[in-house]
């Protein structure tokens, strides 16, 4: 178990102590090593416990170079240029369990949490897997509890 002062060594908010105490419980991460390599993992995948929601807010250049197939030429990538919502329901269309571009299902289950919980498989796998209707709340896997519990 960890405590405050413990994740303030390491530059984590008091807010994620009951969160990291419950995922552990449940999951059976009951060693200092195993959670130390826990907090290790989901500190480099959300910025030290600090972004749990996925940033989509790319320029045409990036969008290019990230997703060549899917922004081929500048005309196309400068259509979804800083569109979050445009982007991400571009790039998440028709796989993960998400529906097509028009659906709104890539932005409704884009990346949340300490590893970046993304597309609908995953949220209603994951939200089984808790007892927990992400789908219907996609929101709560940024909330500290969900985000470190489907870090598990």
């Amino acid at each position: 178990m960890v405590n405050a002062e413990q994740l303030a060594k390491l530059h984590i908010g008091a807010e994620w102590v009951d969160a990291l105490n419950e995922t552990f419980h449940r999951f059976n991460i009951d060693t200092k090593r195993k959670q130390a390599a826990f907090i290790g993992q989901c500190s480099h995948e959300c910025g030290n416990f600090r972004i749990l929601e996925e940033n989509l807010n790319y320029r045409a250049a990036t969008l290019m170079k990230l997703w060549p197939k899917r922004f081929p030429t500048q005309e196309i990538a400068n259509s979804y240029e800083k569109n979050p919502k445009k982007i991400a329901n571009m790039v998440y269309a028709s796989r993960m369990g998400n529906r097509d571009e028009a659906s709104g299902d890539g932005y409704r289950f884009r990346g949340r949490g300490c590893i970046q919980l993304t597309g609908h498989s995953n949220y209603f796998h994951a939200g089984k897997a808790l007892g927990v209707d992400f789908v219907m709340e996609p929101d709560l896997v940024a909330t500290p509890k969900y985000a470190a519990l489907t870090a598990s």
